[in-house]
């Protein structure tokens, strides 16, 4: 029989958005509309995928995949097109946690 203590934890947290200290003021200094999802990427690795907003309207959303300690390591959208700093990035599971609007 195995023993679980930390099985419901993301990213090393039991609440990312209060545990991890950039992801909360993330939250905590969106001025416009702002989403933040858990997101699981090339096969099971843990990051969150950010979506954020330069205007009220929402014209050019800038998201980017970061991961668990907060290194972005992909963005696209906005005015900066596509920037990926690694290799192709294959999301397996999305999960919105956050939304300001």
């Amino acid at each position: 029989m195995s023993s679980c203590r930390k099985c419901d934890t993301y990213c090393g947290a039991d609440k990312p958005l209060d545990d991890i200290p950039w992801l909360r003021q993330i939250k905590e200094t969106a001025t416009n509309k702002t989403q933040i999802y858990k997101e699981s990427y090339n096969y099971g690795r843990e990051g969150f995928f950010i979506v954020s907003c330069a205007d009220t309207n929402c014209n050019y959303p800038l998201s980017s995949l970061m991961t668990c300690t907060g290194d972005v390591l992909c963005s696209y959208g906005g005015v900066v097109g596509i920037i990926c700093y690694d290799s192709i990035y294959q999301t397996t599971t999305k999960e919105l946690i956050y939304s300001s609007y």
